[in-house]
C-alpha cells in the first residue's frame, strides 16, 4: 500500500478510532479510587494534623493501613515512592503543580519494577500498621491559597499479596 493509502485509510477510519483512544487516555490517568479487587479489603488511611494551614507552614502526612480480613497481607518496603504516590488535587480537581522533588518522587514510582533491597511487612488479620512517611506537601507540591484534596495510593505487584490501595480523599485549605 503507497503512501497515499495509507493517509486516506487514517481519514476515514479516524473517527471510529477517537472514542476508543479516548477511553485508553482516560485508563491510564492516576485515579483516585482502587479499580481492582487487589486491593482485598484492607484498609488504607490518610490523616493531616488541622483542616487548615498558612501558605509556606509544614502539611504533614500521617499513613495507616488496617487489615480487617481473615488472611495475612505482605505490605512491601521499598523505600516510600516505589509503591506510593501522592495526589494533591485544588478545587477544580487539576493536580497541583509538582515541585522539582515532587517530580522526581513521582517519576521513582513504580508498582511493577525492581526491587533489591525490598523488606516484607506482614500484616496480621486484624492488624493496624502506622506508617512512618515523612512527607510534607509542600515539599512535594507548590501550594497557593485554596482548596486542596489529597489521596495516597499504594501500589506494589510483589508476590505474595498484589495490593493496589488508594486512601480516601482528605480536604484541606492553604490560607
Amino acid at each position: 500500500m503507497d503512501r497515499r493509502a495509507w493517509v486516506l485509510l487514517l481519514i476515514v477510519t479516524s473517527p471510529f478510532c477517537a472514542p476508543f483512544a479516548k477511553g485508553l487516555a482516560e485508563k491510564s490517568s492516576i485515579r483516585d479510587e482502587p479499580r481492582t479487587p487487589t486491593d482485598r479489603g484492607i484498609g488504607y488511611a490518610a490523616s493531616l494534623d488541622k483542616t487548615e494551614y498558612r501558605v509556606g507552614d509544614p502539611i504533614r502526612l500521617s499513613l495507616s493501613f488496617e487489615n480487617p480480613t481473615d488472611a495475612e497481607v505482605t505490605l512491601w518496603h521499598s523505600g516510600f515512592w516505589p509503591n506510593h504516590q501522592v495526589v494533591l488535587r485544588d478545587d477544580s480537581g487539576r493536580e497541583a503543580p509538582l515541585t522539582e522533588a515532587g517530580r522526581q518522587k513521582r517519576a521513582a514510582f513504580a508498582p511493577e519494577g525492581a526491587r533489591d533491597k525490598n523488606a516484607p511487612r506482614r500484616l496480621a488479620p486484624s492488624e493496624e500498621y502506622r506508617e512512618a512517611a515523612g512527607i510534607d506537601l509542600p515539599e512535594l507540591y507548590q501550594l497557593d491559597r485554596g482548596t486542596y484534596k489529597l489521596v495516597v495510593i499504594y501500589h506494589d505487584m510483589q508476590r505474595p499479596t498484589p495490593l493496589r490501595v488508594a486512601t480516601r480523599s482528605i480536604e484541606f485549605k492553604v490560607r
